[in-house]
């Protein structure tokens, strides 16, 4: 099954009686021919042959006005006339894509000796900063920032939304 596109369109001038018999000449189809004064026509035809049509518009000084658009070129028209939407939602999903896969607040807690502005300076040290991508296991980390500060017994690094918390447990260690 084929969607055929055609149009309905409008005809105006003085000539367009010789226009009909041109484009009937040149095997160009015209179907629901309809008067509607001496100087107008509506009539329906194929998308294609509005193209072919452009001479024998320019030889008989008639007007050609696209009424209503149906079938496949209708379709065509209403994709064309949403393509800035779609853009735009296109656009939007892929910021939001972009915003959910980053890490936008370091956050530590718990810690009492050790200060904040060390643990995010160690963890940018680490490549890990704010605007990073969101990775699914820290464990290594934990034990290198465990190693690096002394004081820190205990540490677990998660993402709870795009905040890393950096939860710390200090105290005397015994190695």
């Amino acid at each position: 099954m084929s969607i055929k596109a055609y149009a309905t369109v409008r005809l105006t001038g003085c000539n367009i009686r010789r226009f009909i018999n041109l484009c009937t000449a040149n095997h160009i189809k015209i179907w629901n021919l309809k008067y509607v004064s001496p100087k107008e026509y509506k009539a329906c035809c194929s998308t294609e042959d509005i193209f072919l049509m452009k001479p024998h518009l320019k030889k008989t000084h008639t007007r050609l006005l696209v009424v209503k658009r149906q079938g496949y070129f209708a379709i065509r028209a209403f994709l064309y006339k949403i393509r800035i939407i779609t853009a735009a939602i296109t656009g939007v999903f892929c910021i939001h894509a972009l915003i959910c896969t980053r890490i936008w607040h370091i956050v530590p807690e718990g810690n009492r000796f050790t200060y904040d502005e060390s643990v995010i300076s160690f963890m940018e040290s680490e490549n890990v900063t704010i605007g990073s991508h969101k990775r699914a296991d820290y464990s290594l980390l934990e034990k290198k920032l465990e190693e690096k500060y002394p004081d820190i017994t205990w540490c677990s690094i998660y993402i709870e939304k795009n905040t890393m918390k950096i939860d710390i447990s200090e105290g005397i260690n015994y190695r």
